[in-house]
């Protein structure tokens, strides 16, 4: 390894073999048993993506106005959460609700949520939303 002026590293390695395990590909063939590889590694060096982890509703069914959300691990970003019926019509929408270092919220629901079933969705913490199903009842 050498680390360079701008704060990048150079790693060199090599790994024996014949080259025909499918791993190198290119126009000419691997002549010896050798492979040399060189990387070269940026100076703010590997970012760990962060998602959030799955999370449960309580309680379900619903027999209030108010529905707590539990997340597995500690939410890494900013998320929302929006509620949909059967339709797919979003009814309810809280930006915002969930910041970092949180895990859990409640959300308490508008007046004219009918009977029925619903999903709610978190959004910003996961490359896909992350959605469960609950059963509201008056």
């Amino acid at each position: 390894m050498v680390e360079l002026e701008d704060g990048s590293i150079i790693v060199l390695g090599e790994i024996l073999g014949y080259g025909q395990d499918g791993d190198v590909t290119g126009e000419t063939k691997n002549g010896g048993n050798t492979d040399i590889w060189v990387f070269k590694l940026a100076p703010d060096g590997i970012t760990k993506v962060e998602k959030c982890s799955d999370f449960k509703v309580s309680p379900n069914p619903v027999y209030g106005d108010q529905l707590k959300i539990t997340f597995e691990e500690l939410i890494p970003t900013i998320t929302d959460l929006r509620i949909y019926d059967v339709g797919g019509r979003q009814v309810a929408f809280y930006p915002g609700i969930l910041q970092p270092n949180m895990w859990e919220t409640e959300v308490t629901f508008p007046q004219y949520l009918p009977t029925g079933v619903y999903l709610i969705q978190a959004n910003g913490c996961s490359d896909k939303p992350i959605s469960k199903k609950f059963l509201k009842v008056e």
